[in-house]
């Protein structure tokens, strides 16, 4: 009796999540008349994000930090792709970007979707302790304080237009811990918490908010030789009593262990995030969170498993010790 309960149960959920996605399927009506800003469209998940709403007919504020991004944008030569120098961090630029959409956007309209994908791992990654507070200051400027900037300045905009969006990048490092992401962690985190109220707050005004936490996608700043960098940077800084407390040992092993973990997670592949973010935008029902990625199913494992299992599984994926604790 018991197993035919259970199996009963499973038929059922199966059935609940087939009806689901049937009705998140169909997209809303003239996504053409859309206009959207998004944010880190120099590469990766942005750049190839207005590349292909604007096939779409929809236009697109291309947010972009260097004048290189602009220039690649410029070159694709569509004429609902709208390239827009943005610093997320500074508030200055964010200003000026905003007026600048504005005298983009025809008479009384406004945006219906705002992007917050910007994003950067730091210029120093290792522990905790080899991290300062103008580390920590440098990420969360971009990941989180700018996310937040952007936002306010653009929802005057968003009120304009009825059920509009707004997506924000988290990460899969926003509802767990991987060692040597610390700053990048806590910036995750922070945009899962603040997603989630804002989420609430702004409903009355018939804006939506959704979260993307891609697992271990292989973008530019994630560059395998941009972290080994990072991760260089911050020990050649190191005062020399701290370098002799790990070692040049747990550099290299940080490097060929933990790093090569990480890319054995991950996949080159963009494919996933791009369908949250376009699902997000324009799908008649859409989720409030997208897991995306490879080993997605692993990860959202990871995140319920008790704090003592997923300590002890880090730890062994991780073996790190310090040089000075090999020694007593």
């Amino acid at each position: 009796m018991e197993y035919e309960c259970i199996a009963y149960c499973c038929v059922f959920y199966l059935l609940l999540k087939g009806i689901e996605w049937l009705l998140r399927k169909p997209h809303i009506s003239r996504r053409a008349a859309k206009c959207v800003f998004i944010t880190g469209c120099d590469s990766g998940f942005g750049h190839e994000t207005a590349k292909i709403l604007t096939r779409y007919g929809i236009t697109v504020f291309a947010g972009c930090y260097t004048d290189l991004g602009m220039k690649i944008l410029q070159e694709y030569n569509a004429i609902n792709l709208k390239p827009v120098r943005i610093d997320v961090s500074n508030k200055k630029s964010i200003t000026e970007a905003v007026q600048w959409v504005k005298g983009q956007l025809p008479e009384g309209k406004g945006l219906w979707g705002l992007v917050n994908n910007a994003g950067i791992p730091g210029s120093h990654i290792g522990p905790m302790d080899w991290l300062t507070l103008d580390d920590h200051r440098e990420v969360f400027d971009v990941n989180y304080f700018g996310l937040v900037a952007v936002t306010e300045a653009f929802l005057p905009l968003l009120k304009k237009e009825k059920g509009s969006r707004i997506v924000n990048t988290a990460s899969i490092l926003g509802r767990m811990t991987m060692m040597f992401s610390g700053s990048y962690t806590a910036t995750k985190h922070a945009v899962e918490g603040y997603s989630a109220v804002l989420r609430n707050e702004i409903r009355p005004f018939d804006i939506s908010v959704h979260i993307v936490e891609p697992t271990v996608i292989f973008t530019p700043i994630a560059d395998e030789t941009r972290l080994l960098s990072a991760a260089k940077r911050a020990w050649n800084r190191l005062e020399d009593d701290k370098k002799n407390q790990y070692g040049e040992k747990y550099l290299e092993q940080m490097q060929t262990v933990a790093f090569a973990n990480y890319y054995k997670m991950g996949s080159p592949d963009l494919t996933p995030v791009l369908d949250a973010y376009e699902h997000a935008l324009f799908s008649w029902w859409p989720k409030r969170r997208y897991l995306v990625g490879v080993n997605s199913t692993t990860f959202w494992l990871m995140m319920v498993l008790p704090d003592v299992i997923t300590d002890f599984l880090s730890n062994m994926s991780t073996p790190l010790v310090p040089a000075i604790m090999n020694k007593k």
